[in-house]
């Protein structure tokens, strides 16, 4: 804008010159020819004045504000005189233009940032489409339980060449998971019986008539022995039923019920540790799962509670909601609690202790989508169960 005001000015000096050298008196048509206004000075001794462009302000006679005007200083010469001619042009409209171009550069920039923004966005959304089916699938995935379980990669090589990668891992697992599984089941099948046959000629051998002081306590070691095999041996034939989802049969039961009921059967056990014992049933939790495995969740964590209390511990059981929370002192543990799920993890010196216990308890959460937590605060060892009630309700 300021270089075609310029080109202006300049065109506006030719023309005052032509007209002045050309002596026209009629000055309308010399204004009919320019935009601008001008005036002559005439100079005094050498000329010194070089052409110049420049931004001045001045005074608007229609309106009697300050606008900024661009002026053009040169120097002319006027029957052997020399004048300095002096042209300005108003600045003003050209300001106004160049502000209203700028706001609708910026606007139209803004527009295409934006139309790009939501073009790119949804190519992206497009593009990365199979990677998130990939992550969603990976979520819900569990090992042997996803047996339609096909990774897609879409038409991206890198996304085919990850789905081909996960659905080879995968079935490697879901095989190793079977074979690891059938292996449980079918070993625990087949202890059964020479542990009945060891358990029964221990107790012809203990009926013998002359058995000193050793002998029967030999004896008593080898039958605990046996009853703690025994023992995980059911408990990893019930680990393999849950797993392969035996215990379909579901029916509306009370926790607060099977708690009492165990806390009964279990009463000898409190009286001789000498437990302290506190419930707390806020309200009644029904919920609709198979009973043998609702008795099986509730008794584990209560023995659990009982066989790792202290002598003259405390035992807290609290009802709120649907949230079972059991307390129980106990000693401290130097593991992350989340690992006491896990099998065979045993902790304190108690004794026909499997270390299983807990794992059959998460696994039956799990297959009910139960949330279960394990915290230690302190000698508090604190187990809380939160049930879902939404088939109940």
């Amino acid at each position: 804008m300021i270089h075609q005001v310029d080109e202006s000015l300049k065109e506006d000096k030719e023309a005052i010159m032509g007209f002045i050298q050309n002596n026209k008196n009629d000055v309308s048509e010399l204004y009919k020819k320019i935009s601008c206004s001008y005036y002559l000075k005439e100079t005094v001794g050498e000329a010194q004045i070089k052409e110049k462009f420049s931004f001045v302000f001045g005074l608007d006679s229609l309106d009697g504000d300050y606008e900024r005007f661009r002026e053009l200083r040169t120097l002319v010469e006027i029957q052997n005189k020399n004048y300095e001619l002096v042209l300005q042009e108003s600045f003003v409209q050209n300001d106004s233009m160049i502000l209203s171009i700028s706001i609708y550069s910026i606007f139209l920039f803004g527009l295409i940032t934006l139309g790009i923004s939501f073009v790119n966005l949804n190519i992206s959304k497009r593009l990365w489409l199979p990677f998130y089916a990939i992550l969603k699938r990976i979520e819900s995935y569990q090992p042997g339980k996803n047996k339609d379980l096909k990774f897609k990669g879409g038409t991206i090589d890198e996304f085919k060449i990850l789905s081909t990668t996960l659905n080879e891992m995968s079935s490697r697992i879901d095989k190793s998971f079977a074979n690891q599984k059938k292996f449980i089941d079918n070993i625990s099948h087949e202890l059964q019986t020479p542990l009945m046959i060891a358990k029964s000629n221990l107790e012809l051998l203990f009926q013998q008539k002359k058995i000193d002081v050793k002998t029967a306590e030999l004896y008593s070691r080898l039958d605990a022995n046996l009853g703690t095999m025994k023992q995980l041996n059911n408990s990893l034939l019930l680990l393999s039923r849950i797993e392969n989802e035996q215990f379909s049969d579901s029916e509306k039961i009370e926790i607060s019920g099977i708690i009492t009921d165990y806390l009964n059967q279990y009463n000898e056990q409190i009286d001789a540790k000498k437990i302290q014992v506190e419930t707390t049933f806020n309200n009644e939790i029904q919920i609709s799962m198979n009973p043998v495995l609702a008795e099986i969740l509730i008794g584990n964590l209560i023995r659990n509670s009982i066989v790792h209390n202290d002598k003259s511990g405390d035992l807290l059981i609290n009802i709120s909601g649907n949230i079972m929370e059991i307390s129980n002192t106990g000693p401290h543990v130097d593991i992350d609690p989340e690992m006491l799920f896990g099998k065979y993890v045993q902790f304190g010196k108690s004794e026909n202790s499997t270390g299983i216990g807990l794992s059959i308890v998460k696994e039956i959460c799990n297959y009910y989508c139960f949330t279960i937590n394990y915290k230690i605060i302190g000698k508090a060892h604190v187990i809380n169960i939160q049930f879902d009630t939404s088939e109940s309700l």
